[in-house]
């Protein structure tokens, strides 16, 4: 007598999907013109106690419109300079 080998598909995945929706119009987000501007957006990300006595490394993220979609601090250092993480 044959067996017949069965075989589930629960560990088979087709697809997976990941979607992001921001709450928050692209038409309200700071709008990237000049350096000036980019002075201004991460004024606001900054605490004004601590700016001159410590050094941030900072990533401005922009979409295609130049504007912001968000910042992304990678370290924070002293008064000489930041590299925690950093290779």
């Amino acid at each position: 007598m044959e067996r017949k080998k069965e075989t589930t598909a629960w560990n088979m995945v087709s697809e997976v999907e990941l979607i992001y929706k921001s709450k928050v119009k692209a038409s309200d987000r700071p709008f990237i013109k000049c350096s000036a501007d980019i002075e201004k957006v991460l004024r606001n990300f900054y605490d004004e106690n601590t700016i001159e006595l410590q050094e941030q490394f900072n990533i401005l993220y922009l979409n295609r419109g130049y504007r912001v979609l968000g910042i992304y601090r990678v370290s924070t250092g002293g008064i000489t300079g930041t590299g925690e993480g950093l290779l």
